[in-house]
C-alpha cells in the first residue's frame, strides 16, 4: 500500500453528516442557474406538467403563446385551453392517453385557444414523460402564420374556381342569345321549369343584350340582339 508523502497536503477529513463540500455545492447551484436561464430564456415554449395536463411551470415563450400571466401558470389545465372541436379533442385525449403509458408523442397538430382574450392558435406538440410517469415535458411549437397561410391560399383558390365557373356561364348565355334570341332562350329555359337564381346570367343580365362593335371575329357583327319584348325576328 502506498503511503502518504510528507510534502504533500493532508487529505480533507470526511464529513460524518454527509454534506457536500462547498464547492461542489457552489458548483451545483451554477448548473441550476444555467438550466433555469435556458428554460426561461428559450424561444420556443417549454411546459412541465403532470400527465393530466395540470402545469407546474412553463417559459416565457410558453406564457406569450397562450396568453398565460405568471401567476396563472401553476395549476392551469392544458385540457382547458384545447380548442372544443371534435378532431382537436381527439387528437389531445389520444396523445394524453400515450403520455400516461409512458409513450414519447411528436409533432401533433393541435388547435389551442389563449387564456387571456381566447383566440385561436395552432401548434405542434412535443411531450416526454419522466421514468416516474408522473410528469411529463412538453415543447409547443407555434404554426399559427403557417395555417392561415393555407387557410387564405384555399380560400383565393375556391374563390378563383368559382369565379372561372362564372365567366364561363357567361360566356355561355352570350353565344347562346346571340345565336337564338334573347326570347327563345327564356322561353327555353323556363319551360324546363329553370328558374333564375342571383348567380344565373338570366337574372342580372339587362332587358336588351348589345353585342360589342368593332370587333370582328369575336361575335357576329349585329347592332343589337332583341329584347325580351321584342317580336320574333326583329332585330
Amino acid at each position: 500500500m502506498s503511503k502518504q508523502r510528507d510534502d504533500a497536503p493532508p487529505l480533507a477529513p470526511a464529513d460524518p453528516t454527509g454534506a457536500m463540500p462547498a464547492d461542489a455545492t457552489e458548483m451545483l447551484r451554477a448548473s441550476e442557474q444555467r438550466f433555469r436561464d435556458l428554460f426561461e430564456e428559450a424561444p420556443i415554449a417549454h411546459i412541465y406538467e403532470d400527465t393530466d395536463s395540470r402545469f407546474v411551470s412553463a417559459n416565457r415563450a410558453a406564457m406569450t403563446l397562450l396568453g398565460l400571466r405568471p401567476e396563472e401558470v401553476r395549476g392551469t389545465l392544458g385540457l382547458s385551453l384545447v380548442a372544443p372541436t371534435e378532431e382537436t379533442q381527439r387528437r389531445v385525449r389520444a396523445a394524453i392517453a400515450s403520455i400516461q403509458r409512458g409513450e414519447e408523442r411528436a409533432a401533433i397538430e393541435l388547435e389551442l385557444r389563449r387564456k387571456d382574450d381566447g383566440r385561436p392558435v395552432w401548434v405542434q406538440w412535443w411531450s416526454k414523460p419522466d421514468p416516474d410517469g408522473k410528469y411529463t415535458r412538453t415543447m409547443l411549437v407555434d404554426v399559427t402564420a403557417r395555417v392561415l397561410a393555407e387557410r387564405e391560399r384555399n380560400r383565393l383558390q375556391q374563390q378563383n374556381l368559382y369565379l372561372q365557373e362564372e365567366i364561363k356561364s357567361e360566356s355561355n348565355f352570350e353565344e347562346e342569345v346571340l345565336s337564338k334570341g334573347v326570347d327563345r332562350v327564356l322561353g327555353a329555359r323556363w319551360s324546363r321549369g329553370a328558374k333564375p337564381s342571383r348567380s344565373d346570367p338570366l337574372h342580372r343580365s339587362p332587358v336588351t343584350v348589345t353585342a360589342p362593335e368593332n370587333r370582328s371575329g369575336w361575335f357576329p357583327r349585329r347592332s343589337a340582339v332583341p329584347s325580351r319584348t321584342a317580336p320574333h325576328g326583329a332585330i
